[in-house]
């Protein structure tokens, strides 16, 4: 905030470089805080350092091999780079995408996202902060944006909120569960905090899963978990940015439509090649007892189950109420409040367990003694697998969710084809990729580095677009083209 006393006919000079390259509000107003006049500007554009970009030649031939050559001043930047035919992105720093004329709030977001911006489009969008001074006025007073989940630095994250269902105070200190489902199971326990937030981070796990969680209860006490955010792989809601398609690129599109449609003629598919698999997730280790029920003969519940068959277990009954004890033999220390599992979801009410048929019990292991499990320890572990798909219908506790999550998404490296034999060169397979070349990450640890590859059998002029940042964090950018054609002229 800058604060000067104007006199009529007196004026204020202010330097564009104090202001970043955003939009900014410039208020006059008189002794008495009446507004007098508002005006919108632009602070200084911040200019990306530079990257120089060269191909071997300016024009080649189909499936000819081109060898890239970047350079930049700054060691150990990391850059995006992208090969694809010109017409595919929209990079022209003369022009202004057509939305931002009607819709000047997405200016913000233009510019913290747009390449390389010249005079003349730094002139228009000053013509259009000018020409909409007046519906400005309230777009940018109050409005902050927060988030309720943390950094994603360890995987994915879930956030949580265990409070009473009626008073709405927090609960704290209160054990959380998390149980990952599927072919992995995974299980992740944590305490609320003073504030009754818990966190948790579920790591080794890709697509999606389905997702358990629970908190300890205590007689039925009517208690809710509120998951206030979880991971998400899509971009946050901020403000839609409408696609540009006009009839400027009907060319392109049917040129691309047709070539699509040739290859799938000829079924050819892209070269994917998925990273190597994720180590298993943490997990129990080998169990002191394994007990599979087709081994013994038909019995009448869980009750009698754990009472004949299951060792050093006890599931006993109590002033009408079930509960567990597992027994120690190298201690001969008896454990009551045991973890128990069934089909990997935590079990805190043991009257409608009692009571299920031994017949849809699949297996039972027993951990007789006390296990650290991170920073917890739990007396004893008892896991009950069933036969069925919705966990026995067992009831489950009020504070409890189920949920399908999206996990990281495994990384997926496109293989361009490779023509460097004659045999490869002459094949007969359509090739009409307009992508020649992505590499998403490539770090330079010299100021100077080279890549190659293949054209394709489409002729095109292609833009060779680098993005990317220099190690103290300033924006670079570099962009080159050359053409592919069937027929050179001499």
């Amino acid at each position: 905030e800058i604060l000067d006393t104007l006199f009529s006919g007196n004026e204020i000079s202010l330097k564009a470089s104090l202001f970043e390259s955003k939009i900014h509000l410039c208020e006059l107003s008189d002794a008495n805080k009446q507004t007098l006049a508002k005006q919108y500007f632009i602070g200084q554009i911040t200019m990306p350092e530079k990257v120089i970009v060269q191909t071997n030649k300016q024009v080649y031939r189909q499936r000819e091999k081109v060898e890239l050559t970047i350079e930049n001043n700054s060691t150990h930047s990391i850059l995006s780079i992208a090969v694809t035919e010109r017409g595919t992105n929209n990079l022209d720093p003369n022009l202004l995408p057509k939305y931002l004329v009607d819709n000047p709030i997405l200016i913000p977001f233009y510019l913290e996202t747009a390449q390389v911006l010249d005079s003349a489009a730094i002139k228009q969008l000053e013509i259009i902060l000018q020409l909409n001074s007046f519906p400005f006025k309230n777009i940018f007073s109050g409005k902050t944006v927060t988030y309720s989940w943390p950094p994603e630095t360890s995987d994915v994250n879930i956030i949580a909120l265990l409070r009473y269902k009626k008073s709405k105070e927090p609960i704290v200190g209160r054990i959380v569960y998390v149980s990952v489902l599927g072919s992995e199971p995974q299980l992740h326990v944590n305490r609320t905090q003073t504030n009754g937030m818990v966190y948790f981070s579920l790591t080794h796990s890709t697509d999606a899963k389905d997702v358990f969680i629970c908190a300890e209860s205590k007689n039925d006490e009517e208690i809710e978990l509120l998951v206030l955010n979880d991971f998400s792989s899509e971009i946050p809601d901020f403000v839609d940015i409408p696609l540009e398609i006009d009839t400027t690129f009907r060319n392109q599109l049917e040129k691309n439509w047709k070539t699509l449609q040739v290859e799938n003629q000829y079924k050819v598919l892209e070269k994917l090649k998925t990273e190597e698999k994720l180590p298993p997730p943490a997990r129990f280790s080998k169990p002191d007892y394994h007990v599979e029920t087709k081994d013994f003969i038909e019995l009448s519940n869980v009750e009698e189950m754990f009472k004949e068959i299951i060792p050093y277990t006890r599931l006993k009954k109590k002033s009408g109420n079930y509960y567990f004890e597992v027994m120690d033999p190298a201690k001969n220390a008896v454990y009551d409040n045991p973890l128990i599992l069934v089909d990997d979801v935590p079990l805190f009410n043991y009257n409608s367990l009692a009571n299920l048929p031994f017949s849809i019990v699949e297996s039972v292991d027993v951990y007789a003694k006390q296990y650290v499990y991170g920073d917890f320890v739990f007396n004893g572990i008892v896991i009950i697998k069933t036969k069925t798909d919705n966990f026995a219908g067992l009831f489950m506790p009020y504070a409890s969710v189920f949920a399908v999550y999206k996990m990281i998404t495994p990384e997926i490296i496109i293989e361009s084809p490779d023509y460097s034999t004659d045999s490869t060169k002459q094949s007969r397979l359509p090739d009409f990729r307009t992508m020649l070349f992505w590499k998403p990450v490539a770090v330079l640890n010299e100021n100077k580095k080279s890549f190659t590859f293949f054209t394709s059998n489409h002729d095109a002029v292609y833009d060779v677009v680098i993005n990317g940042f220099t190690p103290d964090g300033k924006h670079c950018f570099g962009k080159s083209s050359f053409s592919v054609a069937t027929k050179q002229t001499e």
